[in-house]
């Protein structure tokens, strides 16, 4: 029943929604993908109707779509107790995606070619600085890649190139780091939250950065 009401309270502020989305993604398309994700996420029918319709509108305003790969709709449990007396409830949170952060940096018309890529123990990857700026260079390997070694990510400001890297030491010290390090997306898509960390070094380096630090 409550997925119900949830789709039946977005039909029913869809203006909302609309008001603030870029006029570049389709309301429809908006509706019908949240649609989805209320359907198909674990947990997000029971959730707090007011907190998915608060986590779609940050995803409307970022100039997202919650379809799994621009952006996701998770659940977590929140104490709308006490510490003493806790009342745990399930509430929604708005979750880009790497694809949808790349985009959102595209958006922003002030850099190019944004991009994050895994490096694994097969590939061919090198990484040096000299008196032109950064360069690289990734060959992955086909077949047997092996396991994560680094992430790196990057982009072009005025024709110049900006990369950060990080090895999978670095990763996993943001991971332990992070309150959800154990459980969530961390322990479901370890590979996703890797590029999304080298991309919040790398959004630090680019113009409009505490908007792309924010959202991530």
């Amino acid at each position: 029943m409550s997925g119900i009401i949830i789709r039946g309270d977005i039909d029913n502020r869809i203006d909302e929604i609309k008001a603030i989305l870029p006029p570049s993604v389709s309301i429809d398309a908006f509706n019908r993908a949240a649609k989805i994700a209320i359907n198909q996420t674990l947990g997000l029918s029971e959730a707090e109707p007011e907190s998915v319709f608060n986590s779609l509108s940050k995803c409307a305003a970022d100039g997202l779509v919650p379809d799994g790969k621009e952006a996701a709709l998770v659940v977590l449990n929140k104490n709308m107790g006490t510490k003493q007396a806790p009342n745990w409830v399930k509430a929604a949170q708005y979750m880009p995606m790497v694809d949808g952060v790349l985009k959102r940096a595209r958006m922003s018309g002030q850099v190019s070619n944004p991009t994050a890529k895994v490096v694994c123990e097969n590939d061919a990857f090198e990484y040096w600085i000299d008196e032109n700026g950064e360069h690289f260079k990734h060959v992955p390997s086909f077949g047997n890649r092996g396991s994560l070694k680094l992430v790196y990510a990057l982009a072009k400001v005025d024709g110049e190139l900006i990369l950060e890297t990080m090895e999978k030491s670095d990763i996993d010290r943001v991971r332990a780091a992070s309150k959800g390090g154990d459980y969530g997306p961390w322990k479901d898509w370890y590979d996703r939250m890797a590029l999304k960390s080298v991309l919040h070094r790398l959004a630090r380096r680019l113009p409009n950065s505490s908007e792309m630090v924010q959202m991530l």
